[in-house]
């Protein structure tokens, strides 16, 4: 039963997406100066390790198994059309439709009824998405801030361009966050779906086992990505 709610929760495909994904330096790249002909977008090579992140979610999921939620759970979100919105959800955020994606937002999206938009926000927060897309820059940012003041000391950056990078990562989270990114890929996600499927999950997910479930699942989805951040710090951190 543990792991069906693992296979459903969507987790391994949320992380084989997240190492296919090669632009999170976008985060930093206009705010660090120096060496930037080190070639910074390698840092990212041997930082997203498949074995050890999948170790560190299933070892989550296990350790918060409540039977008083996982099975009820793992038997809802089996069902129509609970299953296939997991599915849609998670799929949205492949490398593959990162095109397709910023041109719904860009022309489409704002044709999405008001209807549409307050369910894909709700679904948006109760399955935590924005939370946990915003999570990898905010592990990065946490740990890359003492490797830039070590830079400081060590005088191979500047205390200006040191504060104007720790500002920019931080105020760049608060913007990402703020701009509700998983909203945005879910009404891409759910642009097909009828309202009626969206008002069924949305209540499977308010319910004490969708509660459960999702905050089971993103959490473990957060914990596998902690060591890649900090490992991408310690990276950055040999060039600076």
């Amino acid at each position: 039963m543990l792991a069906r709610a693992y296979e459903l929760s969507q987790v391994p495909l949320m992380l084989r997406y997240a190492r296919q994904k090669r632009n999170l330096l976008d985060a930093i790249r206009h705010y660090l100066t120096v060496r930037e002909s080190k070639g910074l977008t390698a840092l990212l090579d041997g930082v997203l390790m498949p074995k050890e992140q999948h170790g560190v979610a299933k070892h989550y999921f296990a350790a918060h198994w409540d039977f008083r939620y996982g099975s009820r759970a793992v038997s809802m979100f089996e069902q129509a059309p609970h299953a296939r919105l997991l599915v849609l959800g998670a799929a949205a955020g492949a490398p593959a439709e990162k095109v397709a994606l910023r041109e719904y937002v860009r022309v489409e999206m704002a044709s999405a009824s008001h209807g549409h938009v307050d369910l894909a926000s709700a679904i948006d927060e109760l399955t935590m998405a924005t939370e946990w897309m915003s999570a990898y820059l905010d592990h990065v940012s946490s740990a890359l801030e003492p490797k830039l003041t070590a830079a400081v000391s060590s005088g191979t950056l500047s205390s200006a361009d040191c504060s104007a990078a720790v500002a920019a990562m931080k105020a760049q989270v608060d913007e990402y966050r703020k701009a509700k990114p998983g909203t945005r890929l879910l009404l891409y996600a759910y642009r097909h779906v009828a309202a009626v499927d969206l008002e069924r999950y949305r209540a499977a997910l308010e319910t004490d086992e969708g509660r459960w479930f999702m905050r089971t699942s993103r959490h473990a989805l957060i914990e596998a990505l902690k060591p890649s951040a900090e490992r991408f710090a310690r990276n950055l951190g040999k060039v600076l």
